[in-house]
């Protein structure tokens, strides 16, 4: 949490009926040094200064600061829009705005576009209201140095740029974009996805109905399917418990079966083309089995894949 921040300290003036709670001082004004700004969630930015005769004030509001004499005074909610979304705030100098001119909008009444130059952006973090998308959710403010004399903390909607090398078109005479309402998340997919189950540094990323097997995974499912009661006749595995004569339903047989099956897939694996150990993991998926990336489990809650066959 930064309750306080340091910002790029610029000078200014300091109206002065700021300094005696508004009971005396209007229209004088005092040199200062303008070095940071605090945040209290639902108030004004505040400002803290250092005059040029030694004294320090803080939380100051936006209108409290000038940098002409005759600046007109405005009220507080045209030169700041919004109060602060959160106690936690940073100040950052965007390197390609940089002292860019630009035009804040200040009077909806009066559709009031005041130009003035890009200082640095205040942006907040660490609440609901700082981090969320939507009407009530995420925006910055960009301060502004006003032509007119005034600063200005104004969001991104209430703005627009010039940048004679690259902005060579007109700004829209009725935009209707629309406010973000989503959170992007880059790891939520339509289907579940893990990494590989390896130390490879190059790794490949495993997707589908379920996840996908780690290397060891099809040897295991062709031990499962063994024990299941079912074997490879040398293209596809069938379900043994169809013949009730046969070896296969004999538990302790599937079992002996099931580890020699292993173990021929096991060390015939890089020698071997059959399809034993794919068809196998093919079988489990198509009987709602998946792979939790330590043994194969039945979980029908999860499966997606083609019905069972």
């Amino acid at each position: 949490m930064s309750f306080a921040a340091n910002i790029p300290h610029f000078y200014a003036l300091v109206r002065n009926q700021y300094l005696y709670d508004l009971q005396t001082g209007q229209g004088e004004t005092t040199a200062c040094l303008v070095f940071a700004v605090d945040s209290v969630e639902g108030h004004a930015t505040g400002f803290d200064i250092l005059t040029e005769w030694g004294g320090q004030f803080a939380r100051l509001p936006i209108h409290a600061l000038c940098w002409r004499t005759d600046a007109p005074e405005r009220p507080l909610h045209q030169l700041q829009l919004w109060n602060n979304f959160s106690y936690s705030v940073e100040a950052v100098e965007y390197m390609a705005l940089r002292q860019l001119t630009c035009a804040a909008r200040i009077d909806d009444e009066d559709d009031e576009w005041l130009q003035g130059e890009y200082m640095f952006t205040l942006s907040w973090f660490g609440s609901q209201y700082a981090e969320q998308p939507g009407e009530g959710g995420f925006k910055r403010a960009h301060m502004i140095k006003l032509d007119e004399g005034n600063y200005a903390l104004q969001p991104n909607n209430r703005m627009k740029w010039y940048e004679p090398s690259f902005v060579t078109k007109p700004f829209p005479d009725h935009p209707d974009f629309v406010t973000n309402s989503r959170v992007w998340n880059a790891e939520h997919r339509d289907e579940p996805w893990a990494t590989e189950d390896s130390p490879t540094y190059y790794y490949k990323e495993q997707g589908g109905a379920f996840y996908k097997p780690a290397p060891q995974a099809p040897i295991k499912a062709a031990e499962l399917l063994g024990v299941l009661g079912y074997a490879w006749n040398g293209a596809e595995w069938v379900s043994a418990h169809a013949n009730p004569s046969s070896h296969w339903a004999h538990e302790e047989y599937r079992r002996q079966q099931a580890y020699n099956l292993y173990v021929k897939t096991f060390y015939n694996a890089a020698k071997d083309p059959t399809p034993t150990s794919s068809e196998a993991v093919a079988t489990l998926l198509r009987h709602q089995y998946s792979w939790n990336g330590v043994e194969w489990v039945h979980s029908p809650e999860l499966y997606t894949g083609p019905s069972k066959k």
